[in-house]
């Protein structure tokens, strides 16, 4: 028993608050997800359509992103998000969209569901899962795949978002990996933690 005289109850029911951590790998067609909880990792993906070429329709497709993303993983419920920089190198005729729509989910997590995400850069990403910053995507895939088995993810996408959540879980104290190299923990020290 634990308590008073006045407020006794069993320690059975005395429950730990579980850590959980969501990685997200954003992106305007396939969105990959992470959830790590209780040492368990689950994995999911948000997919939209092109819109009409309207700038109202751009912004509808990305506030109904955010919104799938929350409805996919509830995050509310979470201790730490962790989402990809934007890609400041990337060639794209549609940049500007993908780094609008990159701050309008920021926003919504912010605002909406009040969770600020980290912010974590695909070369952190990479050096965590292979211990090489510019590791090519299907690498990064490979090292997911063989490391954490019981992710199952489909796809680079989804193999990302694992990557950003094992790296907030072990950030939290509760790292779901059995050991790392010391070059792949680099990346850890490199990422900007608290706001």
């Amino acid at each position: 028993m634990i308590g008073t005289d006045t407020g006794m109850m069993p320690s059975s029911f005395q429950t730990l608050t579980p850590r959980r951590v969501i990685g997200i790998d954003l992106s305007m067609t396939s969105t990959g997800l992470a959830v790590i909880a209780n040492g368990i990792i689950e994995t999911h993906t948000v997919k939209s359509k092109p819109d009409a070429g309207t700038l109202r329709s751009f912004l509808a497709r990305s506030d109904a992103i955010a919104v799938d993303i929350d409805n996919a993983v509830r995050i509310h419920r979470t201790d730490l998000l962790i989402i990809e920089g934007m890609a400041f190198g990337a060639k794209s005729s549609s940049l500007d969209k993908i780094h609008a729509h990159w701050w309008l989910v920021v926003k919504f997590l912010c605002e909406f569901v009040d969770q600020e995400p980290v912010v974590i850069t695909s070369g952190q990403r990479c050096k965590y899962a292979t211990g090489k910053g510019n590791a090519p995507k299907d690498v990064v895939l490979a090292a997911v795949i063989k490391r954490y088995t019981q992710a199952d993810p489909k796809g680079n996408d989804e193999a990302d978002a694992v990557i950003f959540a094992a790296m907030g879980a072990r950030h939290l104290g509760h790292p779901v990996e059995e050991s790392l190299p010391l070059v792949n923990l680099e990346a850890m020290e490199a990422v900007k933690w608290e706001a």
